[in-house]
Order: structure tokens, then sequence, then C-alpha cells
């Protein structure tokens, strides 16, 4: 992206304090803090606001009479809004700037939509102030200008495998062959009982042997949940490297070597991070402390956390899946946070020629435990949204009250919250002793939910997932007994573009036995749903059309009213 970036910088928070109607929204002020840039910056000029919504409407009161031409809106139902046309950002005519004008939190979408749309002479326009993401620097990392091709390295571990073994998938049971290279070593350290418990006790996953003749070893390990670091919040992210670098110390201390460095080694069982890769533990003699692998320990660990430190919150969550090297990472850094990631750099190549690996991981845990985690308090990500909620253990009105008595009724093994938002349903339902895994978009507040999970040993696995894109658990297989879309099935719908019947395939993929599934009406006091709801284009949204669906899929089918707009269907097998 070549576009000029301006950042206006209103507060969020301040602004909607008396909330998102704008007729408690004192625009007055809002004009006071943004017209001298507004004005000086766009007077006499034409162009387009991003966002169709309550900050889209804000922004045309603040903008010169006339200067807006139209909104730019990726909602298909949406074809005029405030009086003037909407058009999709791939169909529209941009004119001389774009003001984006949504919730700060979805900057990073708004960016991956509009690069490569937006024409060069258009100049880019942040409505409100957002310390967690420099659209500039995420702009120069796709610049497209040929700088340094990043590295993708985003897989579950055990999806390659290597030279030592090779995983394979039965019935959701997770098993590894060892291979040729190093089979003596394994194959006694598989028949060490006492060292494998010791390796075990300090958080190598769980493994016994499942098959052991002098020509083969397969060895079982116990299944976890499919996820990459691309699924771990930054608390996550940090908890996982913490043990990595104590893993990697107790495998020295007890005369093994660490073959590699990459994040798949490890994976979260519950709260839990575990080794998962048997085959990077090598003997002592097959020790490696080279540059390259020093690199690698950087790029996978250090340098996203460095992002985390410094604020970069935005660029670190969107650059997950690459191995950034140095170059490309340091200029993102805080001043503070530069200096001692190339502290600990130059510490770990004065280890490595001295093959002082213990010495080297002492500094880089040092360095973790000054890594801080922090988050902007705009919108869902406000700390007052979710604190209270995880603080209160009981069923607050008719709705969780109605989950709880399903619980108890069916009585699964495991619960599935998809869009678990504050992770209220998951807390429910695990304070009753149910398995959750619980999926959301929204960084902060899975963060915040790990976090309580860890912290009170709860069975909850908080991962952060683009729901509408979950196809499925494989490798292996996982299904849930319980599955729950609570006000879901109108996002997937409305913002993502599924039919209730997409909806209810990816259902079925994931649910053994009950479904839970909140449909919300359009009506004025669901603005969302009633600005974006058009019975031509969503036509199985509607009570008639999901109970049928759900009749089709599951043996039996009933619904609850939750209030006069929303309707929770239960299907069940």
């Amino acid at each position: 992206m070549k576009n000029r970036i301006h950042c206006i910088g209103l507060d969020y928070n301040e602004t909607f304090a008396r909330g998102f109607n704008l007729d408690v929204v004192d625009v007055d002020a809002a004009r006071a803090a943004a017209g001298a840039f507004l004005n000086g910056g766009l007077e006499n000029r034409k162009g387009v606001i991003y966002g169709a919504g309550t900050s889209g409407a804000l922004a045309l009161r603040l903008l010169p009479e006339g200067a807006a031409t139209g909104f730019l809106d990726v909602a298909p139902a949406k074809k005029s809004f405030q009086g003037l046309r909407v058009e999709h950002p791939a169909q529209a005519s941009w004119g001389g700037f774009a003001l984006i004008a949504v919730s700060p939190a979805n900057y990073l979408s708004v960016m991956k939509t509009i690069a490569g749309l937006a024409p060069e002479g258009c100049d880019l326009y942040f409505l409100w102030k957002y310390e967690f993401f420099d659209p500039e620097a995420w702009a120069r990392l796709h610049s497209g200008d040929g700088s340094r091709p990043r590295v993708a390295d985003h897989r579950p571990e055990g999806e390659a495998g290597d030279n030592r073994g090779r995983i394979f998938f039965e019935g959701g049971r997770t098993f590894r062959t060892i291979l040729e290279q190093d089979f003596e070593f394994f194959r006694d350290l598989a028949r060490d009982t006492a060292r494998l418990g010791r390796l075990t006790a300090n958080g190598l996953i769980e493994t016994s042997v499942h098959l052991d003749t002098p020509e083969r070893l397969v060895l079982e390990h116990k299944s976890l949940l499919p996820q990459s670091r691309a699924n771990w919040s930054f608390s996550q992210y940090l908890d996982a490297a913490r043990f990595f670098v104590d893993f990697w110390d107790f495998l020295t201390s007890e005369g093994y070597s660490l073959q590699d460095c990459h994040t798949g080694n490890v994976l979260f069982d519950g709260t839990r991070p575990r080794f998962v890769d048997l085959c990077s533990i090598g003997p002592r003699e097959a020790t490696t402390l080279s540059v390259p692998f020093l690199e690698s320990f950087f790029q996978s660990w250090v340098h996203p956390l460095a992002l985390v430190t410094s604020r970069q919150n935005v660029l670190m969550r969107d650059t997950v899946d690459d191995l950034l090297p140095w170059e490309d990472v340091r200029p993102l850094l805080s001043p503070e946070a530069a200096e001692s990631a190339a502290a600990l750099r130059e510490e770990g190549l004065r280890r490595f020629r001295d093959m002082d690996v213990p010495g080297f991981l002492a500094a880089a845990r040092r360095w973790l435990d000054s890594v801080t985690v922090s988050y902007s308090d705009a919108g869902w990500n406000n700390e007052r949204y979710q604190a209270d909620d995880l603080r209160d253990d009981q069923p607050r009105g008719g709705k969780e009250q109605l989950v709880v008595d399903l619980i108890g009724r069916h009585r699964p093994e495991s619960f599935l919250d998809l869009g678990c938002n504050k992770g209220r349903f998951s807390l429910l339902a695990a304070l009753r002793g149910v398995s959750c895994v619980s999926l959301d978009t929204a960084e902060s507040l899975v963060d915040k939910l790990y976090l309580h999970a860890r912290d009170r040993n709860l069975p909850i696995q908080a991962f952060i997932e683009d729901v509408a894109a979950l196809r499925g658990y494989t490798k292996p297989d996982r299904a849930f007994d319980m599955v729950a879309y609570l006000a879901l099935v109108h996002h997937l719908v409305f913002t993502f573009g599924r039919s209730v019947d997409q909806v209810l395939d990816q259902a079925d993929a994931l649910c053994r036995r009950v479904l839970l599934l909140e449909y919300v009406r359009p009506h004025e006091s669901e603005p969302f749903v009633l600005s974006n709801y058009s019975p031509a284009i969503h036509t199985d949204y509607n009570p008639e059309a999901i109970a049928r669906l759900m009749r089709k899929r599951f043996d039996a089918m009933e619904a609850h009213e939750l209030c006069p707009t929303r309707i929770l269907f239960v299907g069940s097998r």
C-alpha cells in the first residue's frame, strides 16, 4: 500500500461513554476535537466513509458538508445509509480520501479489505486513536516493494513429521512411528519408564508404547485438540514460551539435546502447555548450537513477544503465521523492547559460542519474565465488559438458567462454545464438570478467559479462532457432546455471508449429540439484524426455516422463546 495514512485520534470510549445512539453523543465535543484536522485536511475534497454504522454516521456529521459522497461497507444488504449510497469497496468510487469510521478493534480487517483496492492517490484517515495498531507500519510490511519475504511456519505439530518419526491418526487417537535415525535412542527411552516418567512430569505429552518389535516402534500420545500458535492469545503465547525454555533447560540437565525450536513443539492440554514432539529430543552428542538454530528460537518465540511488549498487538496477530527476521521486526519495536531483544540476541550468540546452553536459557527466561501483555479498552476489549461475568459463578437470567438446565438434562462430557465472547456459558458448563473448548476472535476476551481458567484450574481451553472458517477438527478427529451457537448465528449470516443451512453443515461436523442455536429476529431493538436482514437474500434466516433444517439433521428439536426477539433452538440425537 502506498496511500498516505493519517490518524485523527478521537477517543472511542470517551465519545460513546453514554451509549452508541447519536442522540446521546456529544457531537460538538467530537467536532471540536477533530474539526481542525478534518477541515484543514479535507476542505474542498470529496471522498467516502468506510463503515455504515454508528461511527460512520458520526463521521458524516464531523466532515464538511458535501465532502462525503457515499459509504463503503461489506454487508451485502446495505444499499443506502444516512441518505447516501453504500458500495462494496471492490466496486466503489473512492474519491480523494477514505475516512475509516469503524470500531478501532476492526482496523486490521479493514486494512486487509482495502489493501489493493484504495487508489494510490486516496488518503486514508482513521477516526479513532488506537495505540495497539500502527496502520503505517502494517502498510510498510505489506508494501510489495521487494522487501525480504516472510517465511510461513503455521501448522499443528505432526503435520509433516521429520526423519526421526512420523505422526498418524486413527479413530481420534495419535500415534508416532519411529524411523531409522536414532531408532535405538528412542526405543531405549520408551522402554525406560523412569526416564520417560521424569520427562512427562516436566511437561512431555503423555506417551506409551503401542508396538515394540525389533523392526518397528510405534508410540501412542495423548490426543490433544488441533491448534497452532495462531490460536494462542498473548498470555498463552508467553506461557508457552516460558514452558518451552524451562523444558529445554530440563532436557539439558538430563543429558538430552533439543533438535529444533519451532512453536509446533508445544500444544496446550487444557490450560497447561505440553511438549508434544518427542522426536525433537535427541541425545547429548546430537547437540547443535548454530546461528540458524538461535535465529529459529528468536523468530519463533522472541520476535512475536517483543511486538507484544511494544504494544504492537495487531501487527503481532497479523504476522503470527510468519517468521519475521530481526531486520523486519526491529523497526516495529519500541526503543526499550528493541534494546532488550538486541541484548538477548548478543548474549545468545556469546553463550552459543561458549556452548553454554543453561546460561542462555537463564537469560531468555529473564527476558520472558520482563514481557508485559496489555490490551486496548476499546469496545469488547474493555476490562469492565468481562471481569464481573467471570467472577459470578451462578446463572443470571433465563437464558443462562436454560443452558444450565439443558446441561443437566443431557449431561455432556464436552462442550464447544463458538463465539464464546465473555465465556459465561463455558464457565457455567466447566463449573459443572464439563470439559469446554471456547473459541472467539476477540483476543482480549479469549486471553482473560484463559487466565481465569488457568488460575482456577477449570476445564476450559480458550483459543482464538475464526469460527466462520472452522470446518471441523481432524488429525485427530474431534466432535463434542454439546455445541453452542449462542448470539452467533446472525453474525455468521450477516457479516460472513453464511446461510443457516451452511451453519448447520458446520455444526454437523462438530456436534456429536446436542446443538444449541440462538436466533435473533430483525426488530428495532436488534438494530444490527434489522439493518442487515433482507428476506430476498437471507431466505433461510427465519424460525420456520431453521426448525425445518434442524429436523433434517437431529432426531428431536425444541424451541424456547428467550424473549420477544430471541429463540433458542435445541437439536438432539
